[in-house]
């Protein structure tokens, strides 16, 4: 059963999967634009995040109703994986350990306001850019 579960998932997630992977790639217009040397920071977790979602989206399975468990199973999964897709972006621009870089990504995506950093204005602008989208 759980099997089958996670392959009724496994579209819809592919799906969110790719689209976070869209947005993580936003922020290489602006380190562009003020010549920041994150480009392929955000280039290879933007398409890392593309591809598994691509490869989630041609797992083949023939029922596609889903139900409530389910809704919540792609929900808590995409929040975890959005700020693990935030985390390697923070892990490796700024150079911060994991653990505060996924907290840093979650308080982004959440929109909590909670932050690791004293003054957040001394980050990179396209840092700050994936902050504000998130």
């Amino acid at each position: 059963m759980v099997i089958r579960d996670i392959l009724l998932i496994s579209n819809p997630l592919g799906q969110i999967m790719q689209g976070i992977g869209v947005v993580t790639l936003i922020p290489i217009l602006v380190a562009l634009i003020y010549g920041e040397s994150h480009l392929i920071v955000f280039l290879g977790v933007g398409l890392f995040s593309i591809a598994v979602g691509f490869i989630l989206r041609r797992v083949p399975f023939e029922d596609r109703r889903l139900r409530l468990k389910h809704g919540m199973m792609i929900a808590a999964l995409a929040w975890l994986w959005a700020a693990f897709i935030g985390s390697l972006c923070l892990m490796y621009t700024t150079n911060i350990d994991f653990l505060n870089a996924y907290f840093e990504s979650m308080s982004a995506w959440s929109g909590s306001g909670l932050s690791i950093f004293t003054n957040v204005e001394i980050l990179p602008k396209s840092v700050l850019f994936l902050r504000s989208i998130e």
